[in-house]
């Protein structure tokens, strides 16, 4: 598996492809939607004030 980092290199900016970790590949296999659902909920929490 590769992944897709942008890189500056002197003034442009240019898309390079990097191997990826076979350790992020089996992270993101066995988090399904739970990282996803941990920033939804980071995002809009019921500690927020409601207005009147």
């Amino acid at each position: 598996d590769t992944v897709q980092r942008r890189v500056k290199l002197q003034v442009t900016w240019t898309t390079k492809t990097f191997p990826s970790l076979a350790l992020m590949t089996v992270y993101n296999q066995h988090m399904e939607g739970v990282y996803l659902s941990d920033q939804l909920l980071q995002y809009y929490t019921a500690q927020h004030k409601t207005m009147k």
